[in-house]
């Protein structure tokens, strides 16, 4: 009996010191409540240009417990002067993870970990080139520095919950949309140089850029680590695999951040991928009537880009980009006819910077269309004034050809046949009639009908 009444009154005395533990951080938070607010403002105010604002401080010991976890409520960042009431960032929560012994025993609050839950975030660089992100107050990180300070940047953790991110860089017309965005970000961010390990998730990924829809809603998957140099604003690729719908590739290199632009040199190179995988990134307006598909065959992708990247300048870094199909067949369920034996061998240079000093090089090109050939070649160099050389061989049964992609309202039939040999430079311009051409090239063309 005795020795139950002593562990009862152990139990009684456990139950009583865990019940202090939490009722004393509670009971302390409560009352100093305000004074933590307040130096939070003060810290808001003394590192960023920007006007931050929030609706309420909150606080809880459970949800990384042991420390503390504060929670802004929405918060919203605006920026000053050229980008005046524009909204640079808004959250509907901010969860900062702070270290409580250090609160309670040192003053001192140490910065854990930070959690955005559903944040807008929306980055615009100007022709000028200004970025209305640059709100930071250059003296911070010096004095964050100073071992007297009453806070500190321990950071462990960055996450992002269902996030919504637009990037418009008005010198290039580059347009970057990132919609249920989800990412968990793990690095020591108090050493200068440090691996960085994301998980990243993108429900859907647009990139335009001028009037070229390069991706449009494509479902985006990245995991990588990454070294970031924190003092030279440089990042090393390690281990990582990026995806684009079903495609998969991996790259390595570093990116560095300059003043005004980036300067990169990576590689990047797919492993040997399906080509159903290539199939997922076409743009789902011409998939919509296409519910299954069957596909047989491999890709090769691999390229590289070197070179800096300064906001208003003509040049671009130079880059090349191969993209080599063989061996594909695909079939789409509703239709009877194959299209079997694709080839295809794209490279993509840029040997010296000048967007307009781009080849793009279609090597082969051949398919087979139930016993009907399509086979060519094209090379054009150049955008403003393109220099083409092509000779592309068809000849197609028009019923076959009506069978792979049916043409509402028409009825066609007959066997053509087309020739086309094109050497020379294609020349146009816009004026306030349209569009006008200056020159064109060289061109025999044969069409062919039979049985029409």
């Amino acid at each position: 009996m005795a020795f139950f009444q002593k562990k009862r009154k152990i139990l009684l005395i456990l139950s009583g010191i865990v019940l202090l533990l939490v009722i004393t951080p509670y009971l302390f938070f409560q009352f100093y409540k305000k004074s933590i607010e307040q130096t939070l403002e003060k810290e808001i105010d003394e590192s960023l240009t920007a006007v931050v604002t929030f609706d309420n401080l909150s606080f809880s010991i459970f949800h990384n417990f042991p420390n503390l976890t504060l929670t802004l409520q929405k918060v919203n960042v605006v920026g000053t002067e050229k980008f005046k009431d524009d909204t640079l960032a808004y959250a509907k929560e901010i969860d900062l993870e702070l270290n409580l012994y250090k609160i309670i025993a040192k003053n001192t609050i140490e910065l854990k970990s930070i959690a955005l839950n559903e944040p807008l975030i929306n980055i615009l660089v100007l022709k000028s080139g200004e970025a209305n992100y640059n709100i930071f107050i250059s003296d911070t990180l010096q004095e964050n520095k100073d071992t007297t300070s009453h806070s500190a940047i321990s950071l462990e953790r960055f996450i992002i919950k269902k996030g919504r991110i637009n990037y418009q860089d008005q010198t290039t017309g580059m347009l970057i949309e990132m919609v249920d965005v989800d990412h968990i970000g793990k690095g020591d961010f108090t050493a200068d140089i440090f691996d960085y390990s994301t998980d990243t998730k993108i429900q859907k990924f647009s990139f335009y850029d001028g009037n070229i829809k390069y991706f449009h809603q494509k479902k985006i998957a990245i995991d990588l680590i990454m070294e970031m140099n924190i003092k030279e604003k440089s990042f090393t690729f390690k281990e990582n695999t990026f995806g684009v719908n079903h495609f998969v590739f991996g790259m390595h290199g570093r990116v560095a951040i300059l003043p005004t632009g980036y300067d990169l040199n990576i590689v990047f190179a797919s492993q040997e991928a399906a080509f159903k995988d290539i199939l997922s990134l076409i743009p789902g307006v011409f998939m919509e009537d296409f519910k299954e598909i069957t596909t047989e065959g491999m890709v090769a992708f691999n390229g590289f880009a070197k070179g800096k990247y300064v906001y208003g300048s003509p040049l671009l870094p130079i880059f090349h980009v191969e993209v080599i199909v063989k061996d594909a067949m695909f079939k789409v369920d509703s239709l009877s006819i194959p299209i079997k034996d694709i080839q295809f061998d794209l490279r993509v240079d840029n040997k010296t910077g000048d967007p307009d000093s781009t080849i793009f090089d279609l090597r082969t090109f051949h398919m087979n269309i139930d016993g009907d050939p399509v086979h060519g070649r094209c090379k054009v160099q150049g955008l403003q004034a393109m220099n083409i050389d092509t000779d592309i061989l068809a000849e197609i049964d028009l019923r076959k050809l009506e069978d792979i992609y049916p043409i509402k309202a028409l009825d066609v039939e007959g066997k053509i046949n087309v020739e086309l040999k094109a050497k020379g430079i294609y020349q146009s311009k816009q004026d306030k009639n349209g569009l006008v051409l200056q020159k064109i090239p060289l061109f025999h063309l044969t069409v062919a009908l039979r049985d029409g």
